[in-house]
């Protein structure tokens, strides 16, 4: 009689894959709002309007 062996289960590159696609989409949203909410104080500290924020 044969004993057939198991094989491991092969979805641990998937859930890394899960795992850093949403930290780094998690990191994305942190520093839209970092820079969303210091826009104001650096605005007002280097004495420029809303266009000299934005990127060119």
């Amino acid at each position: 009689m044969e004993q057939h062996r198991k094989q491991p289960v092969r979805g641990g590159s998937a859930v890394w894959a899960v795992i850093i696609t949403s930290m780094a989409g998690f990191i994305a949203a942190l520093d839209n709002l970092i820079v969303t909410t210091a826009r104001p104080s650096i605005r007002e500290d280097l004495g420029g309007g809303l266009e000299d924020l934005e990127w060119r």
